[in-house]
């Protein structure tokens, strides 16, 4: 039934929209994306269903439901099925028209297209320009010129997308906030109890070398002292013995004298 839904619009825009409504509420595009990422479906049957539905979404829903399409990841499911025969056409034909429904929804745009600028969309789009039979290559080449012009612009996300780094920002100010009151200031008295125990240190080491230096040289003062005494009695015994040698060569001579005068 939900493939048959773009077609269906042609007739009935409001029916469309209810349907819409009770498609988004029922919740069927994040059950089909976990059955695709689960394997636990046919992979090609259910991506082509899923992709269909996500036209379906992005084309013919409001800003509110295109959002919802796009976060729960339309674009890339879509760009997926590029490659299925007899969709390729509709596909191209859809994203040209998207892109032109949102071009005054900035936010929604410039998501779009970036995610479009994406290899998974870029190189499939880019294979069925060269390669696709007439609309098919007319739609890719379109939508190829448009992405070209496409330059992504500094913006404030928006309320959707901030919702989704919410968690993120509020663990991430969690953890500033314990650095600043817990972890600095317990590595600031750690640090300065380090600083003050390595120069307790060096001045114990200090003033253990000043009292081993003075140590050295009250024993060298002790036996520089005890060598000059021994000196001492030395040098007087040297002197002593002196004395009598004078006396004997004084006695000798007057010998001498006496002999001379006896002649």
């Amino acid at each position: 039934v939900i493939a048959v839904l773009p077609l269906a619009a042609r007739l009935s825009d409001e029916g469309y929209t209810l349907g819409i409504d009770k498609f988004v509420e029922a919740g069927v595009i994040p059950q089909a994306m976990q059955g695709i990422k689960s394997h636990q479906w046919d992979g090609s049957s259910l991506r082509t269903f899923t992709a269909m539905s996500c036209i379906g979404i992005l084309n013919f829903g409001t800003d509110q439901q295109r959002w919802y399409g796009v976060k729960h990841g339309c674009v890339g499911v879509t760009c997926s099925a590029l490659g299925v025969q007899d969709l390729s056409r509709l596909m191209l034909h859809s994203f040209n028209t998207l892109l032109v429904q949102i071009s005054e929804d900035t936010p929604l745009d410039e998501r779009v297209k970036g995610e479009l600028q994406e290899s998974l969309c870029m190189e499939p789009i880019t294979e069925l320009a060269k390669t696709g039979l007439g609309a098919t290559s007319i739609q890719a080449k379109r939508l190829l010129n448009t992405l070209e012009d496409y330059r992504p612009t500094l913006r404030f996300p928006s309320p959707q997308e901030m919702q989704a780094y919410l968690p993120m920002v509020c663990v991430v100010i969690l953890l500033l906030a314990l650095y600043a009151f817990v972890v600095r200031p317990i590595a600031s008295r750690l640090i300065a109890a380090h600083r003050q125990w390595h120069t307790d240190k060096v001045a114990s080491e200090l003033m253990a070398k000043e009292a081993a230096k003075k140590k050295g040289d009250r024993k060298k003062n002790k036996m520089g002292g005890g060598k000059e005494a021994a000196v001492r009695p030395v040098a007087s015994e040297s002197a002593g013995n002196s004395v009598p040698d004078e006396l004997d060569d004084s006695n000798a001579g007057d010998a001498v004298q006496q002999q001379q005068q006896s002649q």
